[in-house]
């Protein structure tokens, strides 16, 4: 390849070296240069490094392997090619413009992909565009094998890279310093080691907030507990190659030997999220594949590899990387559920699937998210929720928002709740003044309205609070460009004050225009982005200090996670504070007792719950302003109201007092006192029956502290509740004026009771075992919370119960006699009565709790012999070869019969070495048996099974239900059903694939994939939603499920997202949702 000039070599950013390319004389030597570059990004990037072994240019390809890939003997559109550390062979074009908002075009890239896939077929498993412009042509969406660089990648690269490329060691990738762990992430890495190191702690949760590096600490957990075989899940394509570059880039610094491979596909992720904020696979600029076969092929190529091994899948893709795996017999040592809210809730959905070993056997798995996400009344089979210790295990680690914010090394910025009130008066008026807006024959509408008080609210905090870079989040992508074109259009007519500059992003964008809309709108202060939900996971813009709720709704979990975006560090700007700001919209002249009751109100109440409970601090600061003291942190919560109070004759300190009571009452029920202070309540207010409890607090003229609960017996049940007597008779102190015995002698003192498990304890301390006597002053009702940080680990240390050792557990199980896993299940859950009681200390997972204390498999724990293909520790060849030679065997048949011989045959022999050894030293059988063995060739008997037609109208008859009927069907547990023939397939799907039209079509319920669904047109579907009179999303989805129509959506928001669907409220001709 030709050498660069030296004066493009000299260049230290990508503005530079594109200037520099401009002055030469022609395209050629452009697009050369650009190739060299190209070049040097995939041999010094992490990701591609970790991945690539070679990357020749066009002009330096050997013959032989030209020949070999059946290239043409010049350039005809293929300017790299790359051999993967597997032998598979990736084809590059560099494509240089100068224009760098432009499209590659179609045509631009027939040449290079018809000889990729048609000329060259097979040669290539992937192909990857490089180019100066923002994306390339949209006709290439949904192939997974093809995937895009585009101008972002260069744009951000840094000097030292220009250096690097200009250096004579160019070729030699300069090492990686690895990043050191900070003082949080240490210790939830100690944390993490400790907890799985405890016998049958094979699941864990990290609850840290957005920005305080999990993915890091995620990697260097697994680091620490020598996992080689890793599963990474996430929800979104844009995670995806976020944490993959996260985890090679520490890999890589490390000078670990990694692969990587990613399970994802752009019909998974575009039909959960259309406002994602990658849209496409291409954009990764990475392989992906959602093939089972493929993927088997892949993960068995690669686990023969030494070193470690990382998988990524989005949730969606979850269950096709899962039949791969156990295809592929991939064992998978550690699992990080990133953002793992999102495996809550229907307990068989993608999201979950991941949850269950039955699915995919993983021997750890941790669970990251800022937003644990828990379910009331969640013990159903149906839903899953993450206080369920069995999925989801205990709390590893926990870091508050007020630990983050406060640490000595802060890991996140301060931020303030910040609740601005708008009169509607000013609405008016602005409109009045400004005949700019066409609000149409109906008038100002509550959407238009709160839209302009919105940005009333956002200039008087750019103006008053020095507010800079706000990014609001909206209900949909049009209600964003519609605000976007809203503020811009108020700062025309608003031109006597300063402007604050509006910009709009969405999932739709490609990545490098996105990039050049956020890098512009950072740029410029004051300035506003907006967006849907495109920029709440994914990307991280720390010169962000603010965020904006511009529609009233959210969940919990939503709120929280966009709140995040206000709270990165940035060392560039030197940002001191974050803030949430709240418009509040009200009538002139509302009283505190109105504003309570306006939606705009309850918004506010919705967000303040939502990171109260989150940060202990915004607890902490209701609760001294209502008891007249000086809060902590000061100015936490901010109210600007002061323009509401005109028309009432109030001060506005009064004003603000009575609306911060407002709000206390509501987020109070997050942090009620501790049971002991509500017992001092009663002593000190001298209630002494549960009568006297209810009037006091009915009675308007007592002031009842609203963080002490009106229902006592609800509030604190399991925290320290006996009965109504002992919380008025017993003159019990608060815990704050208890001195406990230390842990160990309270330790000691219990170990002497016997209790067994924590449902044992709890029932003591409530005196539920008199035989055991009562729990003495100076041991605390809660020892797991009393003596957090004191020394508590868990309840199995605190209390003396211990399960059986294996030996003997194992003993008692094989006594039982039972076939396999599956009646071990039976006998556990209760369902086997002809057998005795199910012993309390031994557990009912045994796989789990004896892991690494004597486990070895299913066979061994039940005596039946049978052990897993995947842990089963085999002979190496050569030795299991000597060993069978010793037996003389002079046909294959006798090895046949030694091998059903359980009494004679070795366990550390494969039944079929032929499939054990296939790549690791097999020859033939005459080599295994050491005898001279005629392999007759054998003809393959294909089954012939059924035509289509037929085999549906069997199954059809069968009235089966649906598809998870199928597989039981299969394996004859219905009784009163005729045996599965054997002209119909186990497997109908791939045996019929030409003929298959679904699940529905196969059984003949007449249910569809949503995916192979003809739905109604937009218009006529809406205008038949406007006849059934249905007053929002809910009201829809219930009337969906009970008529089940199959020419309508049930969530007509996602299938019409780009087809004219606006909101619901448009859709439905209903109110809009509060």
């Amino acid at each position: 390849m030709p050498a660069l000039p030296a004066h493009v070599l000299s260049a230290r950013s990508w503005n530079q070296f594109a200037a520099a390319l401009a002055t030469l004389p022609d395209t050629t030597q452009k697009g050369h240069a650009f190739a060299h570059l190209v070049r040097h990004y995939l041999r010094t990037d992490p990701i591609y490094r970790a991945k690539l072994v070679r990357i020749w240019h066009e002009y330096d390809l050997p013959a032989e392997l030209r020949a070999r890939l059946k290239l043409p003997p010049r350039d005809q559109g293929i300017d790299l090619v790359a051999e993967t550390h597997s032998g598979e062979f990736w084809a590059i074009q560099a494509k240089y413009r100068a224009d760098s908002t432009g499209t590659i075009t179609f045509d631009e890239l027939a040449t290079f992909s018809s000889l990729t896939f048609h000329r060259c077929a097979g040669a290539f498993v992937y192909a990857l565009v490089c180019t100066t412009t923002a994306r390339i042509t949209a006709a290439f969406a949904g192939l997974n094998n093809l995937g895009e660089l585009t101008a972002e990648t260069w744009s951000t690269l840094p000097a030292e890279f220009f250096a690097d490329l200009a250096a004579p060691a160019a070729d030699t990738p300069a090492p990686i310093k690895p990043r050191p762990p900070r003082p949080h992430q240490i210790q939830a890495i100690e944390r993490a080691v400790a907890h799985y190191a405890e016998p049958g702690q094979t699941r864990g949760k990290l609850i840290h907030p957005c920005g305080a590096g999990k993915s890091l600490t995620a990697y260097w957990i697994a680091r620490e507990l020598g996992a080689r075989r890793v599963l990474i899940a996430v929800p979104s394509l844009a995670l995806v190659r976020q944490t993959l570059e996260t985890w090679m880039t520490e890999a890589v610094a490390d000078a670990r030997p990694v692969d990587w491979l990613c399970v994802c596909s752009d019909d998974e992720v575009a039909d959960v999220d259309n406002e994602a904020l990658v849209a496409h696979v291409h954009e990764l600029g990475i392989p992906c594949d959602t093939d089972p076969a493929a993927l088997e092929k892949h993960l068995r190529v690669a686990q023969a590899r030494p070193g470690l091994l990382i998988v990524l899948t989005t949730y969606q893709s979850s269950p096709v990387l899962a039949q791969a795996a156990r295809a592929a017999g991939t064992a998978f040592d550690f699992c990080v559920c990133d953002e793992a809210h999102k495996t809550t809730g229907a307990a068989f959905s993608y999201y979950a699937h991941l949850l269950h070993d039955e699915n995919l056997p993983i021997a750890r798995r941790l669970f990251m998210t800022a937003t644990e996400r828990r379910f009331a009344s969640s013990r159903s089979d149906d839903i899953v929720s993450m206080d369920d210790p069995v999925l989801y295990g205990e709390t590893i680690d926990l870091l508050t928002f007020k630990a983050a914010i406060s640490a000595e090394q802060p890991i996140l910025c301060d931020y303030r709740l910040l609740t601005i009130g708008v009169r509607e008066s000013e609405v008016r008026g602005l409109l009045a003044e400004n005949r700019w807006l066409d609000l149409g024959p109906d008038g100002l509408d509550e959407v238009t309205s709160l839209a302009i008080a919105s940005l009333i609210a956002l200039r008087r905090a750019t103006s008053q609070y020095g507010v800079r870079h706000t990014v609001s989040f909206h209900s949909s992508i049009l209600r964003a460009a519609r605000f976007r074109d809203l503020c811009n259009r108020l700062n025309q007519h608003l031109a006597s004050e300063p402007p604050v500059r509006a910009f709009h992003v969405t999932g739709k964008m490609g990545s490098a225009a996105r990039e050049r809309e956020l890098d512009t709108f950072i740029a410029t202060t004051p300035s506003l982005v907006t967006n849907a939900r495109c920029l709440t996971e994914g990307v991280d813009v720390p010169g962000i200090d603010c965020v904006f709720f511009a529609d009233p709704k959210g969940s919990t979990i939503d709120i929280v996670q966009a709140s995040g975006r206000a709270l990165r560090l940035d060392p560039k700007s030197g940002k001191q504070l974050g803030y949430i700001l709240l418009p509040l919209v009200v009538p002139d002249g509302a009283t505190p007792e109105v504003i309570a009751e306006s939606n705009g109100f309850r918004f506010v109440l919705a967000v303040l719950r939502a990171l109260a409970a989150h940060d202990e601090r915004i607890i902490e600061w209701f609760r001294a302003t209502s008891e007249g003291r000086i809060p902590e942190v000061g100015g936490l919560v901010k109210f600007d109201i002061g323009n509401l109070t005109a028309a009432l004759g109030v001060s506005i300190t009064e004003f603000a007092h009575q609306i911060e009571v407002r709000c206390w009452e509501n987020v109070a029920r997050l942090a009620y006192r501790p049971y002991e202070e509500a017992v001092a309540f009663a002593l000190q207010h001298g209630l002494k029956s549960q009568g006297q409890w209810n009037a006091y607090h009915r009675t308007p003229d007592n002031k009842w502290p609203a963080d002490i609960p009106k229902s006592p017996d609800k509030s604190y049940l399991g925290r320290g509740w006996i009965n109504w007597g002992a919380l008025f008779g017993t003159g019990t102190v608060s815990t704050r004026m208890k001195t406990f015995r230390s842990y160990e002698e309270a330790r000691t003192w219990v170990h002497t009771l016997n209790i067994r498990t924590s449902a044992e304890w709890y029932l003591f301390r409530n005196g539920k075992l008199p035989d055991k006597g009562t729990l003495p002053y100076d041991i605390p009702y809660c020892p797991n919370v009393s003596f957090k940080g004191k020394g508590w680990i868990n309840w199995a240390a605190f209390l003396p119960f211990r399960w059986r050792s294996y030996p003997e557990a194992r003993a008692f199980a094989q006594s039982l006699k039972l076939k396999g896993q599956q009646h071990w299940k039976a006998y556990a859950t209760g369902q086997r009565p002809d057998l005795p009681l199910f012993p309390e200390d031994i557990p009912k997972a045994p796989a789990a709790a004896y892991l690494g204390h004597g486990w070895i498999s299913w066979g061994d724990w039940l005596g039946n012999g049978q052990i897993a293909a995947t842990q089963r520790n085999y002979l190496p060849y050569a030795e299991a070869r000597a060993i069978v030679h010793a037996f003389r065997f002079t046909t294959r048949r006798e090895w046949n019969s030694f091998a059903d011989d359980k009494t004679r045959f070795h366990a550390n022999l494969p039944v079929r070495p032929h499939k054990t050894y296939a790549t690791s030293g097999w020859v033939d059988w005459s080599d295994w048996l050491g005898c001279h063995v005629v392999e007759k060739p054998r003809k393959k008997r294909g089954k012939s099974y059924r035509d289509f037609a037929s085999a549906r109208a069997f199954v059809h008859a069968l009235e089966l239900g649906g598809s998870l009927n199928w597989p039981r069907y299969v394996r004859g547990e219905f009784a009163d059903k005729p045996p599965k023939p054997p002209d119909i397939p186990a497997s109908p799907r791939n045996v019929y694939r030409a003929e298959w039209q679904g699940w529905g079509d196969w059984h003949g319920t007449g249910n569809i994939a949503p995916v192979s669904r003809q739905f109604r047109p937009f218009a006529e579907a809406r205008a038949f939603a406007r006849t059934l009179g249905l007053g929002g999303a809910e009201e829809w989805r219930v009337w969906w499920r009970v008529q089940r129509p199959a020419d309508l959506p049930s969530n007509p928001a996602a299938t019409y997202a780009r087809d004219g669907f606006v909101d619901w409220s448009d859709f439905l001709n209903a109110p809009p949702p509060v």
